[in-house]
């Protein structure tokens, strides 16, 4: 609509002559038209955006620390190419995720329909916040754990089994990002995975340390993007790390309806 009214306005000035109020007329209807129709009958659905660009974030981090334990486990040089390789696609998804974020935004403040109904949109610009640092956390668990010689040390791949269960509670939250129990479920594991972390076993090398690390990091964040509250989830994580005994009970918040725009349901007629 900007471009078509800027069009119209320099056509309408430099060659209009006497046809140049019919041509602005024109572009005011033009414009008009463009703003009926994309703001009041086919609003864009910000919340239909957010979760596409998340599932797309969410595969792309899978297929991640999937290639990662895979190289955790087998210890070769090629595989920690290969991890390397998906890191840049990994990071333009998560890109692409913030970008949508801000559309969506624009969207829910633009939009006369989506005025009275931003709860939704901001509970799900939450939850991509959340999925950012879950992202960012995934590329520092992937960077150090391909960032050694093979063979350098034993010690590595006693985090494979944790980085690939992690990988696995990604996929079932892509797969039904909107279900309250998948969450619940996926938080729970997150933190079983803090329980089982064996202690690194040698001192002298740190690398083993780093990495457990970045694995508790990267699960106390898949924890508050399940719909934890950020400072319940780390507090759960220092808890399954310091006393993997005791039993946490998280709960996750049900995300708010999502309003339908574009297809509404007829309430049926009673019949007489």
């Amino acid at each position: 609509m900007i471009a078509q009214a800027a069009v119209s306005a320099i056509l309408a000035v430099t060659v209009g002559g006497g046809a140049g109020p019919q041509r602005l007329t024109d572009a005011l209807i033009g414009a008009g038209v463009a703003l009926l129709f994309s703001q009041l009958i086919f609003p864009a659905e910000p919340v239909m955006l957010l979760r596409r660009a998340e599932a797309a974030a969410l595969t792309g981090l899978t297929s991640l620390l999937r290639h990662t334990a895979e190289a955790l486990e087998r210890n070769d040089q090629t595989l920690n190419d290969r991890v390397a390789q998906h890191l840049p696609a990994a990071r333009d998804t998560l890109s692409d995720l913030a970008h949508v974020r801000l559309s969506s935004s624009a969207i829910a403040r633009h939009s006369p329909i989506w005025w009275r109904r931003g709860s939704p949109v901001l509970h799900e610009c939450h939850n991509a916040g959340r999925l950012d640092l879950l992202g960012t956390s995934c590329l520092m668990l992937a960077r150090i754990a391909t960032a050694h010689r093979v063979g350098d040390s034993k010690h590595l791949d006693t985090s494979a089994p944790a980085v690939r269960e992690l990988a696995d509670i990604l996929e079932t939250l892509t797969r039904a990002p909107e279900d309250h129990d998948t969450r619940q479920r996926a938080a729970q594991r997150a933190l079983d995975v803090i329980r089982r972390l064996e202690a690194p076993g040698s001192a002298k090398d740190a690398r083993p340390t780093v990495l457990r690390l970045a694995v508790q990091l990267t699960a106390t964040d898949v924890v508050a993007f399940a719909g934890v509250a950020p400072a319940t989830a780390v507090e759960a994580a220092r808890i399954a790390r310091t006393a993997p005994e005791q039993s946490h009970d998280l709960q996750v918040r049900a995300p708010p309806s999502t309003p339908l725009t574009r297809l509404r349901r007829r309430r049926p007629r009673p019949e007489r």
